[in-house]
């Protein structure tokens, strides 16, 4: 009775041992799939951060594009609001104008080939609106669009190019990688020995490919692929003289993650030494300000994004010359 007894609270010290140790070393550990960080007071500072970060390095690394870029009118992006996403945030970030719309306005709104399309998550709108869509794109226009809008928008409007796979997400972060390095929408997306990490709302909608042939893979994700059986992140594809982009993440970025050792440098390093932007002049007081206890990665992560959908917005501009 007496060895049995023993036996007992030895297997007992050690489960406890154990369990005790793993906890420690869970909080010291900066892995690859670590729990998504509940921080996203931080990100709404580093959305702002990334914002001018785009406006900056622009200017001062590509003055040509920055010029297309000053000439964005507030009637060439149009932004239907929604629920789960707030693309008006990320371009009031970047001091990009634009014209603000709900759902129902959609269906009623005259829309011009020539304007960008930008439809937060869900996109939830009426059968009007999503005929009017494919018109729009049919005829010039350019759709970006996020998450649900995979379902609402996409499948309906243009049916036998991508669809929801049926396996919703977790509120989640996945580190992502570029698919299509010569694609323009991708410059300076992504520099040398970057890696994001974008977020995933609660119940994302992975993007399975129905045509292979005229879909392409823009920014996609081993790591999603991994969890939640299809890879893509962000995609495009053509329809009539149109365009349509969608990416699983969305536009306004609320939660980061922290994996690597280079990530927990500042958020000063990064836009300094990494990025190479200067900001020294009085012009950059607004970012430094905000850039104050930003780590890399929580700037990086929101600095890809943006990059990508102000990539997208030149793209349109240029494209309205031609």
């Amino acid at each position: 009775m007496r060895i049995k007894h023993f036996c007992l609270c030895l297997l007992l010290f050690c489960f406890v041992t154990i369990v005790t140790t793993g906890a420690i070393n869970a909080k010291d550990c900066i892995c690859k799939e670590c729990k998504v960080a509940d921080n996203s007071g931080q990100m709404e500072k580093a959305n702002d951060a990334a914002g001018e970060i785009v406006r900056i390095r622009m200017e001062q690394q590509d003055p040509d594009k920055y010029r297309v870029w000053e000439e964005v009118e507030k009637s060439d992006i149009i932004v239907v609001t929604g629920v789960y996403d707030h693309l008006q945030d990320v371009l009031d970030a970047s001091r990009t104008p634009y014209s603000l719309i709900s759902p129902d306005e959609l269906s009623r709104v005259k829309l011009d080939p020539r304007q960008i399309l930008m439809i937060n998550c869900p996109g939830k709108v009426d059968r009007t609106a999503i005929g009017k869509i494919r018109t729009f794109v049919e005829k010039g226009g350019y759709l970006f669009t996020t998450d649900w809008c995979l379902l609402n928008v996409l499948e309906e409007a243009f049916p036998g190019y991508v669809k929801y796979n049926n396996t919703p997400t977790q509120d989640d972060v996945v580190e992502v990688q570029v698919a299509d390095t010569s694609d323009p929408f991708l410059v300076n997306v992504f520099d040398r020995g970057a890696t994001p990490c974008w977020w995933l709302e609660t119940s994302s909608y992975p993007i399975r490919i129905v045509n292979d042939r005229k879909v392409r893979v823009l920014i996609t994700s081993k790591e999603m692929g991994r969890k939640y059986g299809e890879k893509p992140i962000a995609v495009t594809f053509n329809y009539g003289d149109g365009k349509v982009i969608h990416m699983t993440s969305h536009f306004y970025l609320q939660r980061s993650d922290t994996r690597y050792e280079r990530q927990t440098k500042s958020g000063t390093y990064y836009v300094n030494e990494e990025l190479k932007v200067d900001t020294s002049s009085p012009a950059s007081a607004k970012l430094n300000k905000d850039l104050e206890g930003l780590n890399l990665g929580e700037v990086e992560n929101s600095y890809s994004n943006q990059q990508f959908i102000v990539n997208v917005i030149i793209d349109r501009k240029e494209t309205q010359k031609k």
